[in-house]
């Protein structure tokens, strides 16, 4: 485990908990008028900003090897 991906992992719950909503209908609550929903679209939008002006790296590919091919090798 890696200090970013602790990092983001709170992150992303205290804001979830924050918001009391999962990111991923946001647009759905803005189709229902509910007015948070404009906080938590700021907040993600903001998240993805700085992640992008940061010029951050993407994570690392994941690993080819499977779980039977380790077991196999040992």
């Amino acid at each position: 485990m890696r200090r970013r991906h602790l990092t983001g992992s709170l992150l992303f719950g205290i804001g979830w908990g924050v918001a009391d909503a999962c990111p991923g209908p946001i647009a759905a609550q803005l189709g229902q008028g509910i007015p948070w929903a404009l906080f938590t679209l700021a907040g993600a939008a903001a998240g993805v900003w700085l992640f992008l002006r940061r010029g951050a790296r993407e994570t690392e590919p994941a690993s080819d090897t499977t779980v039977a091919a380790t077991a196999a090798a040992r």
